[in-house]
């Protein structure tokens, strides 16, 4: 299976986090970065955000261009929030299907605390995600993968 980490896009203040929506540069990173992804001819099996509304905004503009034609139901899990430890995110990926492309969508820190643990770096200056930023790994066990690439908004050209 091949999990696709991505960190919301660049969000606008409000003094509610949870009602943080996507700014004019979040939606041109979401959507330059799965423009990127179509072209890849990427298209995902299964999508879980967190329930906050720069993450779903994110996730939805992703599928709607890698997934034109071929449409699924996004998900919202809890356990795509910071709340979540590495070990019960762990246990909740073992619960997916093990097979296809998987979108993941969510925030710092808890997005490059899960990425290390699957790729077993250790130091938490090592990796980070930035706003719009993109990882996959490739896993078979949900425990251990492959780094197959890491995509930042910079090099996307944002």
């Amino acid at each position: 299976m091949n999990l696709y980490f991505v960190r919301h896009g660049t969000a606008l203040d409000h003094h509610n986090d949870e009602k943080r929506e996507l700014s004019a540069t979040g939606k041109r990173q979401a959507r330059k970065l799965a423009r990127f992804l179509r072209k890849a001819e990427i298209s995902f099996t299964a999508a879980y955000t967190s329930p906050l509304i720069r993450a779903r905004q994110t996730a939805e503009t992703i599928l709607d261009i890698t997934n034109e034609g071929k449409k699924i139901d996004l998900n919202f899990a809890g356990a795509m929030l910071n709340a979540t430890t590495v070990e019960d995110f762990r246990d909740w990926l073992t619960q997916l299907n093990k097979g296809g492309d998987v979108l993941l969508v969510g925030h710092e820190p808890s997005l490059s605390d899960r990425i290390r643990a699957l790729l077993r770096i250790s130091g938490a200056a090592t990796f980070e995600m930035k706003k719009g930023a993109c990882t996959c790994v490739r896993t078979t066990n949900c425990k251990t993968g492959v780094l197959k690439f890491h995509l930042t908004p910079k090099a996307l050209g944002i």
